[in-house]
């Protein structure tokens, strides 16, 4: 067997010396090169002409014979015909036959090639060689008369050629499945049931053609294993009868009739556009369409053969697309060819992009559809204009949706930027502001999310009629629970919010509506010196966490005096006081670091809490740590509580070679033994026993080191507690300051 075309043999009855045995009788006469006993073996068990036994016995004329034949796959692929000789080589018994069989390991000798169209291929030897060895035959073999067009018209000129056809192509799809039933075929005529095989194969992919078996004809459906059979209705019996026998589908071609079974997909897609388009291109699509799968499949199992794989909706319609320039016909398809590029590995989809994303966008203006294809497009390719346009159209379905009430949410993820052309982004915001002169104003946050989504900026002056419809809206719903940050033209829309609210009379409702709603909205660009904002930055200092309350405060911060509300004068008084001391740390001295501290006894916890980096900073990194003892006394309680709640999160801080945070220790443990603490010193002492019993000995002698250098009795002190595994607090001098131990 060559390994670029096939290996051939003959087989029949031999005189002495003639075949590959040397003797008399049934062998092979003549192998080409290379033939292996294997193939020999295949085509002895399952490829040799079959002689009707009871035509032999009536000693009918050798020329009503029919040919034969038959098509296997068991580890190599095997094609044999055979023809009917009569009296055997040394002798005057009946049944010699000759077979002339080919076979190849290599699916892609055949080509395109169905088995069964090399019926009448010119090439078949019908009688032994002069020697024992032959030509082999070549690749890509030529099929006779029965081309492509070929079998197409000969299907075409049958009664009920297109429902025939997809009833023998469903039989043949579901011919390898398992419990599948076995293929009949009942006709005088073995051109005319090959003929129906090869029209049948062709609607199979190449991988899948080649491993369907058949026999053309057989004597007894019993004894062969073949997918297909092909019987003379002499030798039928029982079997010709239409749901005699659930082992086979039987088509009768002498009657017309066949079992009904139920159509493929696959079959109902593919007969009727054979029959009707250009069958070469259709065959093209059938293999293209195998080829999506295949490629899918092999991703998730490399093992997989090709000829195991099946094809799908989605790899139908896209062959169709591509070879056959079809469109898409409904919107239900349109999803499915979407979903099928977004799927698809990208090295499935060389050149085939650009004319499936166009069909699929000829088809539909669904927002899911458009939105598989835009993601699908994001993936494999194109970008430019053809990206471009599916995004425009995209943005136009979901806002339409919006629009129109059928969208309840916008997804909050953005879609990857495209590059798009300025035609593109003027749509775009054309698709936005047109919406907005017709969206419901309690609708028009969904709307401003998806153009958020889109990554599109409406026109301030084509927007602002219907941004002003809004905002007036807006205000008077406060509870709306709307939130800008996501919004295009979010400053626009905030400054025009303020404006709104600003120009409305003051009121016990509006007052409510800042505390509990606009607050949050209006922080960032508020102005206390005007009411509404002052109402604003005190709704946040009341209510918000350190960080909106840290905002107020630098809202406050701005004004050159004191506000006018009381409220806000004394927290305006306190967060002053508190960044005077800032600047001033370090001090020169302790002396003059207590006296700056002392404007910190009125500073409350909320404002600590609101600067607390910059504190933490000012006594971690800024002041000398001798001077923690006279801050810490001079600037009264609610600093020294603030220190030891927030202190213990820092001392395991690793930054600047670790001295943070052995700082940090060193520091509260210099402000826990003020006696104006009185609840922390219980907490604290929790806290720091259990990070004591874990500490290294190299930090424990570092906070020593530092202890040391300010009150050497505390340093004493957090020596033995440092080794005593479970110190005691007896032991431990909290309370020096008022004479304890």
């Amino acid at each position: 067997m060559t390994g670029d075309g096939f290996g051939s043999l003959y087989y029949t009855d031999c005189r002495p010396g003639q075949g590959l045995r040397g003797g008399a009788g049934f062998q092979f006469q003549s192998v080409s090169p290379g033939v292996s006993h294997e193939a020999m073996t295949l085509v002895q068990r399952s490829a040799l002409y079959e002689a009707p036994v009871a035509w032999m016995r009536e000693h009918r004329a050798v020329a009503s014979y029919p040919p034969s034949l038959t098509h296997v796959f068991d580890g190599m692929y095997v094609t044999a015909r055979g023809v009917y000789l009569g009296a055997e080589a040394n002798g005057v018994r009946e049944g010699n036959q000759f077979t002339h069989a080919v076979t190849t390991r290599d699916p892609d000798a055949y080509g395109l090639v169905r088995p069964a169209q090399l019926w009448d291929a010119p090439w078949w030897s019908v009688r032994p060689s002069a020697s024992t060895e032959c030509d082999p035959v070549a690749a890509q073999p030529e099929p006779g008369p029965w081309g492509i067009d070929g079998v197409r018209d000969w299907v075409l000129g049958q009664p009920d050629a297109e429902d025939w056809l997809i009833a023998v192509g469903s039989a043949f799809d579901r011919a390898r499945e398992p419990d599948h039933r076995r293929v009949l075929f009942v006709g005088q005529d073995a051109a005319a049931i090959l003929g129906w095989i090869a029209a049948g194969t062709l609607l199979l992919p190449q991988p899948r053609a080649l491993r369907l078996g058949f026999r053309v004809f057989a004597i007894n459906p019993s004894y062969s294993r073949h997918d297909v059979l092909g019987l003379h209705p002499d030798w039928a019996g029982p079997f010709a009868e239409l749901g005699h026998d659930r082992e086979f589908v039987v088509f009768d071609l002498d009657s017309g009739t066949h079992s009904v079974d139920e159509h493929t997909d696959a079959a109902a897609y593919w007969a009727p556009r054979f029959l009707r388009a250009d069958p070469f291109d259709v065959v093209d699509a059938i293999e293209l369409a195998h080829e999506f799968a295949w490629r899918r499949h092999r991703l998730l199992d490399g093992s997989t053969s090709a000829a195991d794989v099946r094809a799908g909706s989605g790899d139908r319609l896209a062959g169709a697309v591509v070879v056959l320039g079809e469109p898409v016909p409904c919107e239900r398809q349109a999803r499915v060819l979407a979903g099928w590029l977004a799927a698809a590995p990208p090295s499935a989809l060389e050149d085939i992009v650009e004319p499936v994303a166009a069909a699929v966008l000829a088809a539909s203006a669904d927002a899911s559809t458009l939105g598989e294809l835009d993601n699908a497009v994001w993936v494999h390719g194109p970008r430019g204009e053809p990206a471009g346009h599916i995004r425009v159209r995209l943005l136009a379905a979901e806002v339409e949706e919006v629009v129109s009430g059928r969208r309840a949410d916008v997804d909050p993820t953005p879609l990857p930027r495209r590059d798009v052309t300025s035609d593109e982004g003027r749509a775009s915001a054309a698709v936005v502001e047109h919406a907005a002169t017709r969206v419901p104003p309690d609708r028009m946050d969904l709307l401003l999310r998806t153009s958020a989504r889109f990554h599109v900026e409406p026109s301030v002056p084509n927007f602002r009629d219907a941004a002003h419809r809004f905002v007036t809206w807006w205000a008077d719903h406060p509870s709306a629970g709307l939130d800008p940050a996501g919004w295009p033209c979010a400053a626009m829309l905030v400054d025009q919010l303020r404006d709104e609210l600003a120009q409305r009379p003051g009121s016990p409702a509006l007052t409510r509506a800042v505390r509990e709603h606009w607050w949050p909205i209006l922080l960032p660009i508020a102005d206390p010196s005007s009411a509404l904002d002052a109402r604003v930055v005190a709704a946040a200092l009341d209510r918000g966490r350190p960080e909106d309350q840290r905002i107020g405060l630098d809202r406050l911060a701005e004004l050159e005096s004191s506000p006018s509300d009381s409220r806000l004068a004394e927290v305006w008084s306190q967060d002053l006081a508190l960044r005077r001391w800032l600047v001033s740390v370090p001090a020169s001295d302790p002396e003059q670091a207590g006296h700056d501290a002392a404007g910190l006894s009125t500073v409350t916890e909320m404002v600590l809490r609101a600067r607390r980096s910059e504190v933490l900073r000012a006594v971690l990194d800024d002041a000398p740590l001798a001077h923690t003892p006279t801050v810490a006394l001079r600037a009264g309680g609610c600093l020294q509580s603030f220190l030891l709640r927030e202190l213990p999160a820092l001392w395991d801080d690793r930054s600047n070679g670790g001295l943070r945070g052995d700082t940090a220790v060193a520091v509260a443990l210099l402000v826990s033994r003020h006696e104006s603490l009185p609840d922390e010193p219980t907490r604290f002492w929790t806290r720091f026993q259990r990070w004591v019993r874990g500490v290294d000995p190299e930090r424990s002698r570092r906070v020593e080191g530092l202890l040391a250098g300010v009150d050497p009795e505390l340093s004493q002190a957090y020596r033995e507690a440092a080794r005593d595994v479970r110190p005691r607090r007896s032991r431990w001098p909290f309370h020096l300051g008022r004479g304890e131990t």
